[in-house]
């Protein structure tokens, strides 16, 4: 049933903790705590689709390209081919919450290590000016990229190089989304909303 959120009706995909969804061309892939599973029925059945003994926190798509955030210090995997083959990238000594891509730049989130970042779609990683926080989400408005962290909310606006406060301080925020202007930022007590980026 698609009613906007109306009804749910439980997947195939039940007995994994899911922490990521992402999508590439109709085809949908989930990070869970036993590998990435994909769907090419929009959710209803899933199979699994590599890394089957890895805890993935996260999962995004740049064109047909896959990227996964795993945990126990694998750093970033890439898949090239909708999930059937992985290779691990050069920063693979990282637990990866969470991940970002625009263009050929992309965004890895760690457990007390801030941000790494890549300017050649995952090929080399530098580590950012945020380096001592835990980075739980990303999200882009524009150019800009904000950041949900142990330490607040944080924002580039040169692809993830470097990183300033963005109105939210001292705060875990495990989670951010922007629409336009509009920064909304998940914490412990509850949502912040700014009409103005932070």
């Amino acid at each position: 049933i698609y009613d906007n959120g109306n009804s749910w009706l439980q997947s195939s995909l039940s007995s994994q903790v899911v922490s990521d969804i992402t999508e590439i061309s109709g085809t949908l892939f989930a990070a869970t705590s036993e590998g990435v599973y994909k769907s090419v029925n929009q959710g209803v059945n899933w199979t699994q689709s590599g890394l089957n003994t890895f805890d993935i926190y996260s999962i995004a798509a740049g064109g047909n390209t896959l990227y996964a955030g795993v945990g126990i210090a694998r750093g970033v995997y890439i898949s090239t081919d909708n999930g059937t083959t992985w290779n691990q990238t050069s920063l693979n000594n990282k637990d990866v919450l969470a991940i970002s891509v625009n263009g050929n730049n992309i965004c890895a989130g760690t457990i007390n290590s801030g941000v790494y970042y890549s300017a050649n779609n995952g090929t080399t990683w530098s580590q950012s000016t945020f380096n001592n926080s835990i980075v739980y989400s990303f999200s882009y408005s524009g150019n800009t990229i904000f950041s949900g962290t142990s330490s607040g909310v944080y924002s580039s606006v040169n692809n993830g190089a470097d990183w300033s406060s963005a109105g939210i301080s001292n705060e875990i925020v495990q989670s951010v989304n922007t629409n336009g202007s509009q920064l909304l930022a998940g914490t412990k007590k509850g949502v912040y909303n700014s009409q103005n980026s932070g």
